[in-house]
């Protein structure tokens, strides 16, 4: 049943250009996890129309959706991240913390650039739930989503279709 679900995505993602993309990103980015379907719908629409103004409107709906789903989840976190990490250990929570204020914006930033299926959900939810500013995770995804969706569509637009082959797609 999940995987009818993931497809479907993709294949409406697909078929909708820019609009969709930021859609699946958002849903991606906000909780429900789609198997990669951001990148792998970017580089699927940017490797058949290979161009550089499609890629910057691409890269742009797919940072953006993400961004704004991030923000969903953080603003969870907020709200309800007592009850989110109830079944962690003090100590645990303790040590997440202090990730959080030490290294909190540059976190951030690895989780979102990582690929699928690193733990972001978590890192935001915990940004959230540990008070980091708004302002610092606001750019820090933004940045860290900017390099990861840009950097993909870099290489399609350079590689065209055979960036299907490149990213094993």
């Amino acid at each position: 049943m999940y995987d009818v679900i993931i497809n479907s995505l993709r294949e409406y993602a697909i078929s909708g250009g820019a609009p969709s993309l930021l859609l699946i990103a958002f849903v991606d980015s906000a909780g429900l996890p789609t198997g990669g379907a951001p990148d792998f719908v970017l580089i699927f629409l940017l490797s058949m129309d290979p161009h550089f103004t499609t890629g910057i409107v691409l890269v742009a709906a797919v940072t953006f959706g993400s961004l704004a789903g991030c923000l969903v989840l953080y603003n969870l976190g907020r709200k309800g991240g007592d009850l989110a990490f109830k079944h962690i250990t003090l100590e645990k929570r303790i040590r997440i913390r202090s990730q959080i204020d030490h290294y909190g914006a540059l976190a951030i930033v690895a989780a979102v650039m990582g690929p699928p299926p690193c733990p972001t959900k978590v890192f935001i939810l915990s940004a959230g739930a540990f008070g980091m500013r708004f302002s610092i995770l606001f750019v820090s995804v933004l940045m860290g989503r900017l390099l990861r969706y840009g950097i993909g569509g870099y290489l399609a637009v350079t590689y065209g279709p055979s960036a299907l082959n490149l990213f094993q797609l």
